[in-house]
């Protein structure tokens, strides 16, 4: 019984170091979850409004054609796809793979940020197309040599179509893969919003060009902050359910370390008994 006690004292230590480890883990997700929100939000309403401007500018200049604007590209098709460099988020590298596997063909052009999932992209049948990547030493001059090299080559015809394949951030507990097309430009992109009158001077090819430049670098660096929020949203959610599942386990032990030690005393004053009704 001593032995069984010894255990059970042993694994009740483990658990709470354990559970120091997930509760730190979980403040600390936090913290840089409000933080990543914060960006989030402002980052998303700025890419909304240079999408906005992007819309006016070219409703009101229909006969501008640009290499951006083509529609019928037959290049290859290009996805970035924004992970993560850590694990211990719950399901979030898990569900991001899934619907990679799902919803995009093998034979695409596949760059991968975050260190976390290349070896399970890759036994998924997946080439991916650059080294790796840190996301987290990502910065925003990085995103946009990303984007900026990805638009040189859809002008260029090399590319037929640029995606993101990143994770939305709904709410604090909820969060889903998704898809955003960068290029060519979707005809229902913002399609509640009635386009405003905009008059372009002097050269409006390259008034759009630069817009639809500065669409697509928003886009794809407003995609990188969602993931980012969705990943400490995600992790968060993990820690919280790890150090509820460890309190709950040590509850269980410690119930069973009372009840052996009550055993054991009960099992020496027995003893006790039993030897002086002998004398």
């Amino acid at each position: 019984m001593a032995g069984n006690r010894a255990e059970i004292r042993a694994h009740i230590r483990s658990i709470a170091q354990t559970r120091k480890i997930t509760d730190a883990m979980q403040l600390i997700s936090g913290v840089m979850l409000n933080k990543e929100m914060a960006n989030h939000h402002r980052v998303a309403a700025y890419a909304r409004e240079v999408r906005l401007a992007t819309k006016d500018a070219l409703a009101n200049c229909e006969d501008v054609e640009h290499p951006y604007l083509k529609k019928d590209g037959e290049g290859a098709r290009y996805v970035l796809y924004i992970g993560s460099d850590l694990g211990m988020c719950g399901s979030y590298n898990g569900n991001l793979t899934r619907y990679l596997v799902s919803e995009i063909p093998q034979d695409v052009e596949l760059h991968v940020l975050g260190t976390n999932q290349y070896r399970m992209i890759t036994s998924e049948g997946f080439t991916i197309a650059n080294e790796p990547i840190s996301s987290a030493d990502l910065t925003q001059a990085d995103l946009k040599q990303i984007a900026d090299e990805a638009l040189e080559r859809f002008a260029a015809g090399e590319l037929g179509q640029v995606d993101v394949l990143y994770t939305r951030y709904v709410n604090p507990v909820m969060f889903e893969p998704a898809i955003v097309r960068l290029l060519p430009l979707a005809d229902d992109e913002d399609g509640n919003d009635t386009p405003g009158y905009v008059y372009l001077e002097p050269d409006p090819v390259a008034i759009v060009e630069s817009l639809v430049k500065l669409m697509v670098e928003t886009t794809f660096y407003s995609a990188f902050v969602e993931a980012r929020t969705s990943e400490q949203a995600s992790r968060q959610l993990a820690m919280k359910a790890a150090t509820d599942n460890a309190n709950e386990l040590l509850d269980k032990l410690t119930l069973q370390y009372n009840q052996a030690r009550q055993a054991e005393i009960t099992q020496e004053i027995t003893e006790i008994v039993g030897g002086a009704g002998a004398l």
